[in-house]
């Protein structure tokens, strides 16, 4: 299976596209990807933002296993905890398409 995270906004607008096989994640990191699959871990609407912000990020996170694909999206006020440290490892540790 394979996780994509699309990050969007910021101060200069750029998109940047990572991805990773699940396979390659730490354990701790696979426990957050099967909450995600059952459901347990919810986003608030990419729309929840705090009066006034502006230049945040948008994240697209999409689990494709080559017959189903999940898709979130979240933002970086709305994004969990434990889904904010599997963006950050995804984004620090893929190669960038």
């Amino acid at each position: 299976m394979i996780i994509k995270v699309e990050r969007s906004g910021g101060f200069g607008g750029i998109v940047t596209t990572n991805q990773i096989d699940v396979d390659t994640l730490p354990q701790s990191l696979e426990k957050t990807v099967k909450e995600i699959l059952d459901k347990k871990i919810n986003t608030t609407s990419l729309k929840s933002t705090p009066r006034g912000a502006s230049d945040y990020y948008c994240y697209t996170i999409t689990l494709d296993d080559g017959t189903k694909k999940h898709v979130m999206q979240c933002n970086e006020y709305s994004i969990n905890k434990d889904l904010k440290e599997l963006v950050s490892y995804i984004e620090k540790q893929s190669k960038q398409k």
